[in-house]
């Protein structure tokens, strides 16, 4: 999750250069529709000529943008001919979608929660995206941000979140769940035994999830799904003393960056700016700490790293440059183990999900005063385990995903503060998830 603010312009550089849900790959020219010069950020000045989304037939440009009325104006070409034009006020922007009110609107003023009904544009996979798609989740009226939750592990390019399994003979295969409520499966690569997966991210900044692996000798390779097989991108090269151990956008610019930690306890960011991956120590952990998820619990404009120590203390690390700040938000029993963070209360805010000894499960969201607040959603037996979590059904709410010891393999997702439980699939115990 992440909130970014400034101008349109600076938005629309960021969004369009990161790639995001739009990837922008040229200037369109307003006068023939044709496509022209490779888009450069110079061009990105107030007045410009990108193309959005569309194909030889219906192309639609952002031809204008008014930071001063926060207005922009979208332009629909029909086989090179202008045939609509329409200008919009922007209600609220993030990293991974622009909320566009419609043309009916008349006042400049900004949009209210309580306003977003469904007669708005989400400028994500399309201009006709519904913010009930995903891309939005809330929206803050006092500050006039779009808090959004990126769909994770989105492999296969849905706008939902698939499986990614491994079985021992190294088949990699993405599962993705079907409207009759089971998954397909479509196997992608082979790996051979020397290689680990270690993440799951928008590691090369083109708005696809890809996966992080890393052989026996360190190297460090990026996987990208695309047209039923998969690329790689060499990105690192690390020795034994360096562990993986979180993912997120902890930068706060729309891509995934990797967290990784060494014997000595030197924390270290990894992030991929070009073709150039750059390492940066943001601090230094004592043998007492471990990491237990990564995501957006202080509701700031990045993704933050929770660790928590041997006495139950938990706190939540955030980077700034080459520096993290600390805060604590919660103490915790050694009865109750961390599993899985998301969305899980469709709330726009990233939570924890714990359980104890006991099978008891509990969501933390951290509030006001950095006090973290639990709700207890359910409970399950020792023959389960936690293999997962994303937004697996497109309605953009997390649920987790369980595999008891026989194989089954269920989705949970909280309904009216419980948790609900819809079996999707059935796996051998030669498949591992990697997440």
């Amino acid at each position: 999750m992440g909130v970014v603010t400034g101008s349109l312009d600076g938005l629309l550089n960021q969004r369009f250069t990161n790639a995001g849900l739009v990837t922008l790959t040229s200037i369109t020219d307003t006068t023939t529709g044709t496509q022209g010069s490779n888009f450069s950020l110079a061009t990105l000045n107030g007045t410009i000529n990108a193309a959005v989304s569309g194909n030889t037939a219906v192309t639609y440009v952002v031809s204008a943008i008014n930071d001063a009325t926060n207005q922009i104006t979208i332009e629909t070409f029909n086989l090179g001919t202008v045939t609509n034009t329409a200008t919009y006020y922007v209600d609220a922007y993030g990293p991974t979608c622009i909320i566009l009110s419609g043309v009916d609107r008349t006042s400049s003023a900004w949009a209210t929660p309580s306003t977003f009904n469904g007669n708005l544009l989400a400028l994500g996979d399309s201009l006709s995206t519904q913010i009930g798609s995903g891309l939005a989740t809330s929206v803050n009226a006092s500050d006039n941000e779009v808090h959004t939750l990126g769909v994770p592990d989105h492999f296969s390019q849905a706008g939902v979140s698939d499986l990614l399994i491994e079985n021992t003979v190294g088949a990699v295969v993405i599962g993705q769940l079907g409207g009759g409520g089971q998954e397909s499966y479509t196997q992608v690569a082979g790996l051979g035994p020397e290689w680990r997966f270690e993440g799951t991210g928008d590691y090369l900044s083109n708005g696809h999830s890809d996966f992080l692996i890393e052989n026996t000798n360190g190297t460090v390779f990026v996987g990208q799904v695309a047209g039923g097989g998969v690329t790689y991108t060499q990105v690192a090269a690390l020795g034994p003393e360096w562990s993986f151990r979180e993912t997120g956008d902890f930068r706060g610019d729309g891509v995934s960056e990797f967290l990784i930690e060494n014997t000595a306890g030197a924390v270290v960011l990894g992030h991929r700016q070009g073709s150039s991956e750059f390492l940066t120590q943001v601090t230094s952990l004592g043998p007492e700490w471990k990491f237990v998820g990564a995501g957006n619990f202080l509701h700031h404009a990045e993704d933050a790293f929770l660790i928590e120590n041997t006495s139950g203390a938990v706190v939540v690390g955030e980077v700034s440059g080459s520096q993290t700040t600390f805060t604590q938000v919660a103490a915790l029993g050694p009865e109750w183990k961390f599993v899985e963070t998301g969305d899980f209360l469709g709330d726009g805010n990233t939570g924890f999900l714990i359980e104890n000894t006991s099978g008891v499960l509990e969501v933390g969201e951290v509030g006001a005063g950095n006090h973290t607040t639990y709700a207890q959603i359910g409970g399950l037996g020792p023959e389960w385990k936690f293999v997962g979590a994303g937004d697996y059904t497109g309605q953009g709410v997390d649920s987790f995903m369980i595999e008891n010891t026989n194989g089954a393999v269920v989705i949970g997702k909280v309904v009216s503060g419980q948790a609900q439980y819809t079996q999707v699939g059935a796996l051998g115990p030669e498949w591992s998830f990697h997440s």
